[in-house]
């Protein structure tokens, strides 16, 4: 199966992972949370069992302003990141994603 014939919230497996779809090129690793964009041409395996899905859960929109602020506050700690040590940037990198995932509804807060 293609990804484009999936609707939003469907599971599938790919690459050996299971996967949530949220929009026409993205989806969620149920595992851990990340995000991937998912190629057109990736031949997918639907899973049957779509119960952890929760679709009404899925974010269908955010204010442009409030995704507009989230990614500026995520890109200024990035680059703050860059200043420290490696490790310490790591660490902050990591925050900064959950606390911008929380902002879009894609991770609990």
């Amino acid at each position: 199966m293609r990804f484009t014939e999936l609707e939003p919230g469907a599971r599938f497996e790919w690459e050996g992972a299971l996967y949530v779809k949220l929009g026409p090129v993205s989806a969620r690793e149920e595992a851990t949370g990340r995000l991937r964009m998912i190629p057109r041409y990736a031949r997918l395996r639907p899973v049957k069992d779509n119960s952890a899905a929760r679709p009404d859960s899925l974010p269908t929109s955010l204010p442009v302003d409030a995704l507009r602020a989230a990614f500026d506050a995520f890109f200024a700690e990035c680059l703050a990141a860059l200043d420290g040590p490696p490790a310490a940037g790591r660490a902050r990198l990591e925050a900064a994603r959950r606390r911008f995932l929380t902002v879009l509804g894609l991770e609990p807060s």
